[in-house]
């Protein structure tokens, strides 16, 4: 029983443990789309959108979200991502993947800048390479050059600018589209189905290199890159997703569904051990209860044999459709309008007017088919991802 007590509190530890790397986008001085620090990326996205460019933030599904020409940012990944996920979106059809290069100090006094910048291992671009590319890149190397650079390579036609030494990238087998002795500014990867391109130094785009007189070289990289189509700044790479405001519907979403799980293992392997222990076991009392299994047992089948779940079903549409509802504007007081305006707009192909009208039809039918129900439940979570993330050609806005 200790060792099975000690397994089930080291399962909660991990499942909180990932809890506290959740992030939100309030203030945050990391290098994203959301910071407004000197390493953020804030004022990148404004600028396109000054000049005319369709840009969002995505916490999820960003693939989807790219419309014919558009461009995916994955702008400095945080090193320790997951290479799956992050080689998962380097699929998009054009990519403009950004190296990471600084680590800010939060400033306490004021929120959303920082203190001081550091500057990463050189090990934390190169793994991001390694992660992206795995196999046929050649060899690859990080230096930091600093002087007069020469660009006698420049597609862009534009000179970038570095208050610091620029991080260049050397030996690699990618298409210069900026670059000089020194090394690679900017690199080019066709492949058969998608164009990937390489910014090695983060600061062309961040918030004090933009200030730093490298606006208009960065137009003419995203210009080139996107060819005319929407940009996309892919946020999940910083660990920010959607989460639902319901708080039972949030605890099943990514990525709090890996914590519930392990927390439900590790209540599950209580129950397992409850009255076991190493030697004889001791006498138990008489009339002791079953158990907490035999009770969640029994209590799932008095709901399947009392014809129950059309009434859970019907619960679980209205919820989905209710949470959803919550995030929108409070623009006027007929909601169900307010909702429809919103599927018209973001071009959602399912109906919550329709899978309510079927939800009620399936609570008052006697025996409801239970193909029926599990079609209704799938529609429902159809509906909600595309109304939270967004159906492909219908990015949403952020």
């Amino acid at each position: 029983m200790p060792f099975v007590s000690l397994a089930a509190l080291a399962i909660l530890v991990a499942a909180l443990a990932g809890l506290g790397l959740l992030r939100s986008p309030n203030e945050p001085t990391c290098p994203s789309a959301y910071s407004r620090s000197a390493i953020g990326h804030k004022a990148m996205l404004e600028l396109l959108r000054l000049h005319g460019v369709h840009a969002t933030i995505s916490q999820g599904a960003s693939r989807a979200k790219l419309r014919a020409g558009g461009l995916l940012i994955l702008a400095e990944p945080n090193p320790l991502i997951d290479p799956n996920e992050l080689r998962l979106l380097l699929t998009a059809p054009r990519v403009l993947l950004v190296l990471p290069k600084w680590a800010g100090i939060a400033d306490s006094d004021m929120p959303g800048w920082i203190e001081a910048a550091t500057r990463l291992p050189m090990s934390a671009p190169i793994s991001v390479l390694q992660d992206a590319f795995p196999r046929n890149f050649g060899t690859r190397g990080i230096t930091n050059a600093q002087g007069k650079l020469i660009w006698p390579h420049n597609a862009l036609g534009l000179t970038p600018r570095f208050d610091a030494a620029a991080q260049l990238l050397t030996g690699n087998t990618l298409d210069a589209v900026v670059g000089g002795s020194a090394g690679l500014l900017v690199g080019e990867k066709r492949g058969a189905t998608n164009t990937i391109y390489v910014l090695t130094d983060p600061d062309i785009i961040s918030n004090h290199g933009l200030a730093a007189g490298n606006a208009a070289f960065a137009l003419a990289l995203f210009d080139r890159a996107r060819a005319g189509g929407p940009v996309v700044f892919d946020e999940t790479i910083h660990g920010f997703r959607t989460v639902p405001k319901n708080t039972f519907l949030a605890i099943f979403s990514r990525p709090f569904a890996a914590v519930t799980f392990a927390a439900m293992a590790a209540a599950g392997l209580l129950a397992w051990a409850d009255g076991k222990r190493f030697g004889t076991p001791l006498p138990r009392p008489g009339g002791a209860p079953a158990g907490q299994l035999a009770l969640i047992g029994a209590m799932a089948g008095l709901l399947d044999r009392g014809g129950h779940q059309k009434t859970v079903l019907a619960r679980y549409v209205r919820g989905v459709v209710t949470d959803v509802s919550a995030t929108l504007q409070r623009t006027r007081t007929d909601a169900p309008a307010r909702l429809a305006e919103a599927e018209t707009r973001r071009g959602v192909g399912i109906r919550a007017a329709d899978i309510l009208q079927q939800a009620a039809a399936i609570e008052n039918t006697p025996r409801p088919a239970a193909a029926s129900m599990a079609a209704l439940a799938l529609r429902a979570h159809a509906w909600k991802q595309e109304m939270v993330h967004g159906p492909a050609g219908y990015p949403r806005d952020i």
